[in-house]
């Protein structure tokens, strides 16, 4: 039996401690009430609970609950022991009235429904046991938490008992069994023998320890085989499967054997490479194939220029068109190839390249001759990739993470989105990541097909449904309203404004010059800092005069805020950086 330490009720309820260590209720009457007792045991192994409905003479009827005629239900039972709720398994009563819900008591998605009561026989003592799904050790503490839900309105309980008990059979022994335990073992029929051995080995309590036992070696079995690297291999069959073309695609309709090989048009595989992966991934490396390299930096200039020096970058066949620059695509193409095929060294021959480095700006008659810059008389400009825009952002905020490698991260997202588009509706499907996750580079954010991310999408991001060489590229108002007002961005821009504050110097003008040189990589114009500056006054004296929506601007994204930076100043400066994250110098490459 449990002694309360501490009592306590909400609602104007009192709880009174009884010599015997029963509880008693008193005190007001609201329709429904929290009852909370704090007690202290040095029980190991705790296995269950027992709940004690009592009557007493100051409650109605004699009953055991102060509602009419004595009557009182219990709709929930917590408990928690050193502040670690306790799983609950099955629940058990001495008595069971045609309306009570034993499980309802324990079930935190039924709880306030219904519950345990003991109506008709208030007056009588009756008892409820409820096992913990698992053995419990011993703490300072054991707090229970009763709740008297609004379906039974003025049904509270009135008097009860707690007990904790290490019994391996803590359950209240059906009737049927109980008679049959009374039966003294020479006098049991071989029907109420077979009944007590079903009863006993059907036992859910009996199996308790091995299977903690089982649970304990699995995490540690787990915790092992994390610990040790692991990666996907292929390996080529010892004798290789014989393969048909199918006619007409049916599978039972083996026609002509064929083996692996290159189409007939392309470059041949050397006689004396194996017909398998590893061929295959030599014959596409080998410099004498014309193809690879010269695929690949085309796809890396379209990258930097917008088209390719083949515009079709996804044909280079017949009907693909032919190369702007022939001599020049052949060289990149033997350049990537003598350095090892070395993808940063060829990203940086292409953007030190005089013809990257030119001014994007042209003059009607150079644009009218060549729209397309095919020509490359001019720098490339054109606006950044999904991906790229939102690494800019945190890249310049300060926020963006460096951490290489690791599984995928989910990042910011509508909520719901998942599940409005997916077949398992009304489940939660999508659990975003918190901390450093959020602001890792776009590269490490999980991709669900068919439905990526919003904020990528509007920037013409491709589903991934099928393989995408070139993106085309829109301009639309979504795309503004995207960098002024998603959350992603919104964060960015706060904490790109704690730094123009922190960095950017003393007076308006000095922050706001530096954050445009941070942003754009250029000084910026007296004409610009001017404009940024009275949006900034405009702002700031808005925000001084309306503290709750300086707060709310504020509030967006998990990153801390800097406290020691005045909030009206710092909401100003948020808005007026993600005007500079929003230019369009700033999303675009000219």
């Amino acid at each position: 039996m449990l002694t309360p330490l501490n009592l306590k009720a909400d609602n104007g309820v009192t709880l009174k401690a009884l010599p015997d260590g029963s509880v008693l209720a008193g005190g007001a009457m609201p329709p429904a009430s929290i009852y909370q007792l704090t007690a202290g045991t040095a029980l190991r192994n705790i296995t269950a609970f027992r709940l004690e409905m009592l009557p007493d003479a100051s409650l109605p009827g004699g009953g055991s609950g102060r509602g009419a005629g004595g009557k009182g239900v219990v709709t929930l039972f917590e408990a928690r022991i050193d502040n670690r709720r306790v799983d609950l398994g099955r629940i058990t009563a001495d008595f069971k009235s045609e309306e009570s819900e034993l499980n309802l008591v324990v079930s935190p998605a039924d709880q306030l429904k219904r519950g345990w009561g003991v109506n008709p026989e208030m007056n009588k003592p009756h008892y409820a046991v409820i096992e913990t799904a698992r053995m419990q050790g011993s703490g300072e503490k054991i707090t229970f938490t009763f709740r008297i839900g609004s379906e039974y309105e003025g049904a509270a309980v009135g008097r009860f008992r707690i007990s904790v008990t290490d019994s391996e059979y803590p359950e209240v022994v059906p009737e049927q069994m109980a008679a049959i335990l009374r039966t003294a073992p020479a006098d049991r029929t071989a029907k109420d023998s077979a009944a007590l051995t079903r009863y006993f080995v059907t036992h859910p309590v009996e199996r308790r320890l091995a299977a903690q036992e089982v649970a304990k070696l699995e995490t540690e079995r787990r915790t092992i085989e994390n610990k040790i690297p692991s990666t996907m291999v292929m390996s080529e069959m010892a004798a290789p499967r014989d393969t048909f073309v199918l006619m007409r695609g049916a599978y039972d309709k083996p026609g002509e054997k064929v083996t692996p090989a290159v189409l007939s048009f392309l470059p041949p595989m050397p006689a004396d490479a194996p017909r398998n992966r590893l061929g295959l991934a030599r014959w596409l490396m080998d410099p004498a194939n014309p193809l690879t390299a010269r695929v690949a930096v085309n796809r890396y200039w379209q990258m930097y220029f917008g088209t390719g020096l083949v515009k079709t970058a996804e044909d280079f066949g017949s009907q693909g068109e032919a190369p702007s620059h022939p001599e020049l695509l052949d060289w990149l193409a033997t350049e990537f190839i003598r350095s090892g095929w070395d993808v940063k060294a060829i990203q940086r021959l292409i953007v030190t390249s005089a013809a990257y480095r030119q001014s994007s700006i042209a003059t009607p008659a150079l644009r009218e001759r060549d729209p397309e810059n095919r020509l490359i008389a001019r720098g490339p400009r054109v606006r950044l990739p999904a991906e790229m825009i939102r690494d800019q952002a945190l890249e310049v905020s300060g926020l963006l993470s460096t951490k290489m490698g690791g599984p995928s991260v989910k990042p910011y997202q509508p909520e719901g989105l998942w599940e409005q588009l997916s077949a398992f509706q009304g489940k939660k499907l999508f659990e975003r990541s918190t901390g450093e996750d959020l602001w890792r580079r776009s590269v490490y954010s999980y991709w669900k097909r068919t439905v990526p991310p919003p904020s990528l999408t509007i920037f013409d991001a491709p589903t991934r449904e099928a393989c995408v060489v070139r993106r085309q590229l829109s301009s639309t108002p979504l795309q503004a309203l995207a960098l002024l007002n998603d959350e992603m961005y919104i964060e960015t821009a706060r904490k790109f404004a704690e730094r123009i504050i922190k960095e950017g110097g003393a007076s308006p003008s000095q922050r706001l010059a530096w954050a445009l040189r941070a942003a754009t990589s250029r000084p910026a114009t007296d004409a610009e800092v001017r404009v940024l500056e009275q949006g900034l006054t405009r702002r700031l004296a808005q925000y001084r005069a309306d503290a709750r929506s300086a707060e709310k601007l504020l509030a967006a994204g998990e990153s801390p805020r800097d406290r020691s930076i005045d909030p009206a100043e710092l909401a100003a400066y948020t808005t007026a950086a993600s005007v500079i994250l929003n230019l369009d110098e700033v999303i675009t490459r000219q």
